[in-house]
């Protein structure tokens, strides 16, 4: 038998589409919630976003030759990957800090509009993120240990601390009961025995 084969080749066409998509979705954040300067809608496209192409099979041209048992194996299209990384964007990139609603600057909102990008590729209809849970992502990425672990009344005491540093009202244990449950449905944490354990990144096949 022969025959030429070629390897799996990047679908950077459907590559692109997903990040015009993601960039859609984070257009129609600095519309609906919040307006980010360009400083930071380019932060968070370098910084949280990660997308692999889709891989399309190889394309095998051989010569048949005739046998008792036919053999043949289908190849399938490998699909791609978005990757977006918390660690990344709050605690590698620099300068993420809190600033009221009406500062020049928006970097608070960068969190928020993470989660409102992952809320719309993970299809979570039934989750209405809102500012108040992007404060206290913010808030547990800024005060975890080395594992990347902080207990939930810690969090909380916490949380309390960055609004009182930054003239922001302080939320209640019910709305940090609410944005740790949000946290979870995104499976942007987990929790364990009061222990709230912070994931690096999260993914999602296209």
């Amino acid at each position: 038998m022969l025959g030429a084969r070629v390897d799996y080749t990047p679908d950077d066409t459907a590559r692109l589409a997903k990040q015009t998509e993601i960039q859609e979705i984070l257009k129609t954040f600095n519309e609906t919630k919040a307006p980010l300067d360009s400083t930071s809608n380019a932060r968070l496209m370098k910084h949280f976003v990660n997308l692999t192409a889709p891989l399309n099979p190889p394309i095998i041209m051989e010569m048949i030759v005739m046998s008792q048992l036919g053999r043949g194996g289908a190849r399938s299209r490998k699909p791609g990957n978005i990757t977006l990384n918390w660690s990344s964007l709050l605690e590698l990139a620099p300068d993420v800090t809190l600033a009221g609603a009406s500062a020049t600057e928006t970097h608070w909102l960068v969190p928020f509009a993470a989660l409102y990008i992952w809320m719309k590729l993970y299809n979570a209809a039934s989750i209405e993120i809102t500012e108040k849970d992007a404060l206290v992502l913010y808030s547990l990425w800024q005060h975890k240990n080395s594992d990347r672990k902080i207990s939930e009344d810690d969090a909380f005491l916490r949380t309390h601390t960055i609004q009182e540093e930054n003239g922001l009202t302080p939320i209640t244990r019910k709305q940090f009961d609410d944005a740790i449950n949000n946290l979870l449905s995104l499976e942007c944490i987990e929790l364990n025995n009061g222990i709230i354990w912070l994931r690096e990144w999260v993914r999602i096949r296209y």
